[in-house]
């Protein structure tokens, strides 16, 4: 009899150990689907590094100061706002590649 209890004994720690190996090698699984799902989004439209040019209105005002300024439209802008001074500035990226201030605004105030 004691030998019977051994053997349902060691059947039942090889039945635990087979079911261990079978719920580690799905977490495993289900680990490597979940990266590879999260670097997937990776390569989508979002991550483009090529730069979009938006086209859009633009006043006539605007595109005489900028020429006065020797700026380009489609150069790419710099928007820095003081909240001490409660200013919001533009500034745009000349033909000799330095930024210069396009414009400043008031804001904050009440």
């Amino acid at each position: 009899m004691v030998v019977v209890r051994l053997d349902i004994l060691r059947a039942r720690s090889g039945e635990a150990l087979l079911l261990r190996h079978i719920a580690f090698v799905f977490t495993k699984a289900f680990v490597v689907a979940a990266a590879v799902a999260s670097l997937v989004g990776c390569s989508s439209p979002h991550y483009r590094t090529a730069p979009i040019a938006r086209t859009g209105t633009v006043r006539t005002s605007t595109l005489r100061n900028m020429e006065s300024l020797n700026m380009d439209r489609a150069a790419p802008i710099l928007i820095r706002i003081y909240k001490e001074e409660s200013t919001l500035e533009v500034w745009k990226r000349d033909r000799t590649g330095k930024f210069a201030l396009l414009k400043a605004y008031p804001i904050c105030e009440f």
